[in-house]
């Protein structure tokens, strides 16, 4: 039995170390009070390495070296005690001393890089207390993130939608609009809208979605982010929070197509055009008709429901006769036009019930019969201890639908009314729907301990 408790204060009058020798009365040596500890991440790159060498019986001729590795770089020896040996640019010396121990300092000459991994050994060789000793201990600890998040990439995901990839995971300041600029970086006479953010969606702990109040035109552009953070607020700067990409990119388009206004006005205002101001009206125009075109070869993702935008969705659920009314996101919509021919099929079986439980509530369900399956089966049942089943055919062809795994909560009023709707449709015209539950828990009773519990009024006799 246990029990979490609160207490206001917490002293500590004495700490008693182990006896770590091989049998009573054996000396021993031993590394305690590590800082930073073995396995602790987020270390000040500023801080020194401290620990504590203890032993029973005095250090006799001990020689005790000390190993750091910075990172994948090489293991330096930075102190050999018994050698009075310290490495150039680094600082090792007894931070101070107790009864039958000593504290130690090591301080590199420079801190230590952000995010890596440092490992540190130390070899106790000789005897302590005229006993062979032959230790080795190694711990390492991660220094904390000091490096600012960087824009790895950026490209349009559609005319209105630019996808922008960090270096690492950002916090929630990637999430504003105000965070991001956008500039067209196309040349005269290529002409180009400007562009600005409205809204940002998080696709992962590294990638958002931006998007657009206004179409990309069929050239380049450059993204800005300022303020982003990393989850350490670590704030980007530049010259690394920018990527270039190109904007409208029709997918869909046939490759042999040329349908450059430029090229078909006659050659002769072509070569009259010094100034080059026919050539930049007519690039605006160019700007108007790509896009026109780039939604005309898209028409055809209206037809897939991997593409189709939500009132095409609908549509296809519309065609396809959907008898449910479930309010749906545009994902379980697409999923539900994917499955909905295969779940008319299953119409009338109890596979049907399951996977479509399991399609709209993530659950797993089984259909149980009403009447516990206690009837014979031919050519299993044997005669013996027999449980008559129910005569009359209500009963017979009843049926209940239970939660097969385990739930932390009970099945909710939606859940319940959801399943309900489904298994009234999918299952079989004479059967009939009792009940929807989920598992029966198990009693769990927690007894009264002599000596550690205490009396209450929410007890439960048993």
């Amino acid at each position: 039995m246990s029990a979490e408790v609160e207490i206001p204060a917490f002293f500590v009058d004495a700490v008693v170390l182990d006896d770590l020798g091989t049998g009573a009365g054996d000396p021993w040596i031993q590394i305690v009070n590590r800082d930073p500890e073995p396995g602790e991440t987020g270390v000040r790159v500023d801080l020194p390495i401290l620990f504590d060498m203890v032993t029973d019986s005095g250090w006799g001729s001990t020689k005790i070296q000390v190993y750091v590795r910075v990172g994948t770089g090489p293991e330096i020896l930075v102190m050999d005690l018994f050698a009075a040996f310290v490495e150039p640019g680094w600082t090792a010396n007894v931070f101070g001393t107790f009864p039958d121990g000593t504290r130690f300092e090591i301080i590199p000459p420079v801190d230590f890089p952000s995010l890596i991994a440092v490992q540190v050994r130390v070899d106790i060789e000789g005897d302590s207390g005229g006993t062979p000793t032959n230790i080795g201990t190694s711990w390492s600890f991660t220094t904390e993130d000091l490096v600012a998040p960087e824009v790895s990439s950026a490209f349009a995901r559609d005319s209105r939608t630019v996808r922008i990839t960090f270096n690492e995971p950002v916090s929630d300041t990637a999430l504003d609009p105000e965070a991001y600029t956008f500039e067209r970086l196309s040349a005269f006479p290529q002409a180009a809208v400007d562009v600005s953010a409205v809204a940002v969606i998080r696709v992962s702990s590294a990638v958002v979605d931006v998007t657009l109040d206004l179409e990309l035109s069929n050239a380049p552009y450059q993204v800005t982010a300022t303020g982003v953070e990393d989850l350490f607020e670590n704030v980007i700067g530049p010259p690394l929070n920018a990527a270039t990409f190109q904007g409208l990119l029709c997918t869909n388009a046939p490759a042999d197509r040329r349908f450059e206004l430029w090229r078909m006005i006659p050659q002769k205002n072509r070569e009259e055009d010094a100034t080059r101001e026919l050539e930049a009206f007519f690039s605006c125009l160019q700007d108007v008709t790509d896009l026109l075109l780039c939604q005309v070869d898209a028409w055809t993702d209206i037809l897939d429901p991997d593409k189709a935008s939500e009132p095409f969705l609908d549509a296809m659920l519309l065609d396809l006769g959907n008898p449910f009314s479930f309010d749906l996101s545009v994902q379980e919509k697409r999923r539900l036009i994917s499955v909905l021919v295969a779940a008319y099929k299953q119409k009338g079986t109890a596979v049907g019930i399951v996977n479509l439980v399991r399609l709209f509530l993530g659950l797993e369900v089984g259909v149980i019969a009403f009447n516990g399956g206690g009837g014979w089966e031919l050519g299993v049942d044997e005669i013996g201890d027999l449980e008559l089943g129910p005569s009359d055919s209500f009963s017979l062809y009843s049926f209940e639908v239970v939660a097969t795994e385990a739930l932390t909560e009970a099945l909710t009023e939606d859940q319940i009314a959801t399943i309900t709707t489904i298994a009234r449709y999918m299952k079989p015209a004479h059967t009939h729907l009792i009940t929807v539950r989920g598992p029966v828990a198990s009693l769990v009773v927690d007894h009264v301990e002599l000596g550690l519990s205490e009396l209450g009024d929410e007890f439960i006799l048993h």
